[in-house]
């Protein structure tokens, strides 16, 4: 009798964690609250692309917990993997240069080289970090298998020498 109990709760303790798996798989990749926020530390991320091409970027440089990399290219372009249908991005890039830079982000919109490019809405600017901020309405980006495109551009680098060290970028996506 006692074997039989035992396997019984044995039985329904993984019943219990298969649910509990599934339900936590659900929640991470669906977002059933309408909203997600994915941190892009410059490392391997499902939700982001690496930054590329790797002609214009460098390599992630790793330190302890953060990473950056140095764009001395200009553009650059990544990609966002959405979970689910999402209305508005807010995306903050955190960098620092030397000099003041133009720093734009654009989505793209149509096949082809159709971006919405953007200047920052609100830049912070710290002592030797900087986060520009910006708004993209996702009711007007292409999506191909729930990916968007988007693109970084800093103008001044093509023709200076300059170079600007991306640290992290961060994404708040809403319904």
């Amino acid at each position: 009798m006692n074997n039989l109990r035992l396997i019984a709760i044995t039985k329904y303790c993984f019943w219990f964690l298969a649910v509990a798996l599934v339900i936590f798989l659900l929640w991470k990749n669906y977002s059933p609250l309408g909203s997600q926020h994915i941190d892009f530390n410059l490392m391997p991320n499902i939700f982001v692309s690496e930054i590329n091409p790797s002609a214009r970027i460098t390599a992630p440089f790793c330190e302890k917990d953060s990473c950056s990399q140095i764009m001395f290219g200009d553009p650059l372009y990544f990609d966002l993997l959405l979970a689910r249908k999402f209305d508005l991005a807010t995306i903050k890039i955190y960098y620092s240069s030397d000099v003041d830079i133009d720093l734009r982000l654009g989505m793209q919109t149509r096949e082809g080289w159709n971006y919405m490019i953007k200047t920052p809405d609100k830049i912070d600017k710290l002592e030797t970090l900087a986060t520009a901020e910006f708004s993209f309405p996702l009711s007007q980006a292409l999506v191909n298998k729930r990916r968007i495109n988007f693109i970084i551009s800093a103008p001044e680098i093509r023709t200076e020498d300059k170079e600007i060290t991306i640290h992290k970028i961060e994404f708040d996506l809403k319904r």
